[in-house]
């Protein structure tokens, strides 16, 4: 088995749905918006991109470790998606990440 080497780029596409009970045919690629890779250690962004216009985007990972994606729209609003790397390499070229925008609302609504 293979073990993972850092630095890492993943490619990826992000997109979003706007509400929980909408089915798979509303997922749409998030154009030209802002992602963070955020060391869950200690909070700090690792490295910082922003999206093509089709969802494409791909960020280096520097270290083995545990982050997550933060989103930001232009308003401020802000989104998490958390994942995990396998310690081995492995075949996906490019990994899909879809944020439900109405959880994260209901979510910031109650703080």
């Amino acid at each position: 088995m293979d073990l993972q080497t850092y630095p890492l780029t993943i490619a990826a596409i992000l997109k979003y749905k706007t509400h929980t009970w909408d089915d798979a045919s509303s997922i749409v690629p998030w154009a030209e918006i802002n992602a963070a890779l955020i060391d869950s250690g200690n909070g700090r962004a690792i490295y910082e991109t922003t999206t093509d216009r089709t969802g494409n985007f791909s960020i280096v990972i520097p270290y083995f470790g545990k982050y997550y994606l933060r989103i930001t729209e232009n308003d401020g609003t802000e989104y998490k998606a958390s994942f995990e790397l396998s310690k081995y390499q492995g075949d996906v070229s490019t990994h899909e990440i879809v944020i439900v925008k109405d959880i994260f609302k209901k979510n910031n609504d109650r703080k």
